[in-house]
């Protein structure tokens, strides 16, 4: 295994992981790529995510930026160990108006890097 690279049993977990949280099947968030430090995750933009305009609400992003930390640093810890989100702040630069946001989180331990 490489640096970088999850063992496929601790991959299938995590991926598991994510059918235990009941918010995130509300606002349909999915698991498209796991990584030692990295989350890629993603959300189907329903009609009910979006605010005037056609503008997906800031809520669901910001829904969709923490579930990716949580999944990025779940790569990093033990089978069994937990993470939960202490403090949380989004600045945004840019609406959104796409059909299914992605997003991917790189956690270097103590920064986090967003990108589209």
């Amino acid at each position: 295994m490489s640096a970088g690279e999850l063992a496929l049993e601790r991959e299938q977990q995590i991926r598991r992981a994510i059918e235990d949280i009941p918010f995130a099947k509300l606002p349909g968030i999915e698991v498209d790529e796991l990584a030692s430090g990295v989350a890629r995750l993603s959300l189907v933009i329903k009609d009910e995510l979006k605010r005037n305009y056609g503008i997906v609400h800031g809520g669901a992003i910001a829904s969709l930026i923490d579930s990716a930390t949580a999944f990025a640093t779940l790569t990093l810890l033990e089978a069994g160990q937990r993470t939960t989100t202490v403090d949380f702040t989004v600045n945004f630069f840019v609406l959104s108006a796409l059909e299914k946001q992605p997003l991917s989180q790189k956690w270097s331990g103590r920064d986090a890097a967003y990108y589209w």
